[in-house]
């Protein structure tokens, strides 16, 4: 294998476990909404198990591909930009270990324990505004995840798919980013543009970004 090479599968599989991931995130979203009757016409953005756990764990396994992909983007930069991917791999390692740290702990604490304590702990662990786990993961995808995006964005100069994945980036920082105004003045409707910065626009410009990586092996090939 040439130098390199790992590193470049690497990003491809990532990119595809981002991409596959955050489908099924939006799929359950989708259910959730069919499926939750009068709870999901009163609260959307509120699902209730077993959507929620579906949707909890998928951010659980998410988190590694996110960190393996930013790595690998980081070994993609001209040496002229790395300063750029690395800035990138340094907020996008924090925002995956909060945001995992925070649904395990939910999946396999907040779940078990009895009416009571849960009661005592809501503050804390529950997922209704306001929270200390729901705050944490807000700043995770939303601050971390969007500086992370923008600062990404710049590894890929010039135009034609480049262009495309630099667009991409930047528009789903700049959504994350606003949507960080929802955690910053209490009001969680202001989160909504963040959404879709992170659940549409960052798998995307994953995909995009997997191929960009595909074609540079096919460049390869053809070179020898």
């Amino acid at each position: 294998m040439k130098p390199g090479e790992g590193a470049r599968r690497l990003g491809i599989w990532a990119a595809a476990g981002i991409v596959v991931l955050a489908a099924l995130y939006i799929a359950t979203g989708v259910a959730w909404l069919v499926q939750g009757g009068e709870a999901a016409a009163r609260h959307p953005f509120s699902p209730t198990d077993p959507h929620l756990a579906i949707l909890e764990w998928l951010l659980v396994l998410v988190a590694p591909f996110m960190v393996a992909f930013a790595a690998a983007v980081h070994w993609y930069a001209p040496r002229d930009r790395q300063i750029f991917s690395l800035t990138a791999l340094s907020f996008m390692i924090p925002a995956a270990a909060i945001t995992c740290c925070v649904h395990f702990v939910r999946l396999v604490v907040a779940r078990h324990l009895d009416p009571d304590a849960a009661a005592h702990l809501a503050a804390v662990l529950s997922f209704n505004w306001p929270s200390v786990v729901f705050a944490l993961d807000l700043l995770a995808w939303d601050l971390l995840a969007g500086i992370a995006m923008l600062s990404t964005a710049p590894v890929f100069p010039g135009g034609g798919l480049n262009r495309s994945i630099r667009v991409s980036l930047l528009l789903g920082g700049a959504l994350c980013l606003a949507g960080f105004l929802g955690p910053a003045t209490g009001d969680l409707r202001l989160q909504l543009p963040a959404i879709a910065g992170y659940a549409i626009v960052y798998p995307v410009s994953c995909l995009l970004i997997g191929v960009c990586f595909k074609k540079l092996g096919r460049k390869d090939r053809h070179a020898r």
